[in-house]
C-alpha cells in the first residue's frame, strides 16, 4: 500500500502504517502543504515501484501478518 494522506486523522493512520508497522510504504505523510505543490508524477511512480518489488520490507512485513491472521482463524 502506498500511503498519501491528505485529510484529519489520515496523517496519523499513515504514519502508523508506514513507520510503526511497516506495512506501507510513504508517498506524503504531510499533508498540509500551504506552498499548493502539487505531488509529481515521480514520486506516485517511485511509491508504486516500491511497493510492486519482491523484496519490499512492507511486502515482506504483510505476507507475515497475514500467514498469522490465517494460523489464528485455524485454531
Amino acid at each position: 500500500m502506498a500511503k498519501w494522506s491528505m485529510y484529519s486523522e489520515q496523517q496519523m493512520n499513515a504514519f502508523q502504517m508506514v513507520k510503526i508497522f511497516g506495512v506501507a510504504v510513504e508517498l506524503r505523510l504531510d499533508y498540509r502543504n500551504i506552498s499548493g505543490e502539487v505531488v509529481s508524477a515521480d514520486e506516485i511512480a517511485r511509491a508504486i515501484k516500491c511497493v510492486m518489488e519482491n523484496d519490499n520490507e512492507a511486502r515482506k512485513k504483510v505476507k507475515e501478518e497475514i500467514e498469522k491472521s490465517y494460523k489464528m482463524c485455524q485454531q
